[in-house]
């Protein structure tokens, strides 16, 4: 557990500094020992972007955004079921189901935050009303 909290900071901290997650696998494998240079890119990939939609809801939601718009890259790589939530609008307070995890529980997410996800949220404002 401890290790996967330095690498939380080292994505919080990264995105601060302008990194991108190549410099931080570089460093779990460095620093961490015994991870080959893939399980370092997933993880490096997976908590940066992680990190990056994290701070993507907290500074929207201070000023007062309630719901996201999901969005993928689009490539053929898209999970079937990312691509499905594509351009739907969702609550910060109620993540979808993104994925299944081991026993067929339900993932619910944002984008961005589930392992090795390229997605990302874009911020909903509403005008209130006068």
């Amino acid at each position: 557990m401890e290790a996967a909290k330095k690498v939380q900071e080292w994505a919080a901290s990264g995105l601060s500094d302008g990194q991108r997650y190549a410099d931080i696998a570089q460093r779990i494998k460095n620093e961490l020992g015994g991870v080959t240079e893939s399980r370092a890119i997933c993880i490096a990939r997976t908590e940066t972007a992680r990190a990056r939609s994290n701070f993507t809801q907290a500074r929207a939601q201070a000023v007062g955004s309630t719901h996201y718009v999901w969005h993928t890259v689009g490539d053929n790589a898209v999970r079937p079921r990312h691509r499905e939530l594509d351009k739907t609008v969702h609550a910060w307070s109620d993540p979808p189901i993104c994925d299944v995890g081991a026993g067929g529980t339900p993932i619910r997410s944002h984008p961005g935050c589930v392992f090795n996800c390229r997605c990302w949220p874009s911020p909903l404002f509403f005008e209130k009303d006068k």
